[in-house]
């Protein structure tokens, strides 16, 4: 343990001795993975002016350098300047030592958590390797692995990783505004049915994904404007429409109903009511919902500052949208 202190103490005169500027190096050895390109927004805090402070950047005094990505495992892993920084403690998955390929990540610590920075990012000291460790060290303890053995041992900073929010997927329970769509969508379906629609996480995710992807476009013109006059809001960012994502999800024939309600001013939280009464009330939404060919289904609802859509009363004025999206499939 003393050496490991020890250790922990010439990581942080290793963090100091680094050159003075941005404190990036952007390197390449040999081919650089393609899904890198996503976690170089964590070099992106060197964007931008840099103070300067007692010879070294802000940059530097608040993030380490030489975090890099493992071509053998796929994960993140802490090399040092010159690769070989605990080398004799590097366990890799794949076997044998880490190696490092692609960015020199530089991952801020010990500054404060928001809403889209999480803290008690930890390295550990018995495989090189970055875990979360929960604010008190033990949270998801009983699913730690560490290719070492046994539990990870958190040492030195405590890394505040920036995200851009939760990925929705399925693999949640519907919310209570979901369940409530789910319920009243049923009844419908079952007066023409007699049976009711079942719920696939899958299409759940696709549900919540594409209502996700509406509040993040909000233009003006939103993502919610593309599309003919009377279908928008099913056009996705990446061009796809909603039978596309179903069936490249699922491998079904598939559908959605889609909703938006805006606010100007304060908004409440989202309110299902108002959507279920625009489909009950809209042939084609309608006949979606009694469609006894469908059986299985998804719901997602996604909240998002943008603009009053076009053809509205207050067109282009800034509001609160709440988006409603069911899916269908066969």
């Amino acid at each position: 343990m003393l050496k490991r202190q020890q250790q922990g103490i010439e990581a942080d005169m290793e963090h100091a001795r680094r050159r003075t500027g941005t404190g990036i190096s952007l390197t390449r050895r040999g081919l650089v993975i393609a899904g890198l390109g996503a976690s170089a927004v964590l070099a992106g805090l060197a964007g931008g002016k840099i103070e300067k402070a007692h010879g070294f950047s802000a940059l530097q005094q608040q993030g380490q350098p030489d975090w890099r990505f493992c071509g053998k495992c796929n994960g993140m892993f802490f090399s040092g300047r010159d690769g070989t920084y605990y080398r004799q403690n590097q366990r890799c998955p794949g076997s044998g030592l880490h190696e490092p390929m692609g960015y020199n990540f530089v991952l801020p610590h010990d500054v404060p958590a928001s809403a889209t920075a999480q803290p008690d990012w930890r390295f550990c000291g018995k495989c090189n390797g970055m875990f979360f460790s929960g604010r008190d060290g033990t949270y998801y303890r009983q699913n730690q692995r560490c290719p070492a053995s046994g539990l990870h041992e958190p040492m030195g900073y405590n890394f505040v990783l920036p995200h851009q929010g939760i990925v929705p997927d399925g693999s949640a329970p519907l919310n209570p505004t979901e369940q409530q769509i789910l319920d009243q969508v049923n009844a419908i379906h079952r007066e023409s049915c007699g049976t009711t629609l079942q719920v696939d996480p899958r299409l759940v995710g696709v549900a919540r994904r594409h209502a996700d992807d509406l509040s993040r476009h909000p233009g003006p013109p939103g993502l919610w404007e593309k599309g003919d006059a009377n279908r928008q809001g099913h056009i996705g960012s990446d061009g796809s429409d909603a039978a596309t994502r179903i069936s490249r999800e699922v491998g079904r024939v598939g559908t959605e109903n889609a909703y938006v309600r805006y606010y100007i001013g304060s908004a409440p939280a989202p309110e299902f009511q108002h959507a279920l009464d625009y489909w009950r009330n809209s042939p084609g939404h309608n006949a979606t919902m009694r469609n006894c060919s469908y059986r299985t289904t998804g719901v997602g609802v996604a909240v998002g500052k943008g603009f009053v859509p076009a053809g509205q009363p207050n067109a282009g004025a800034p509001a609160t949208l709440h988006y409603f999206i069911q899916t269908f499939a066969q």
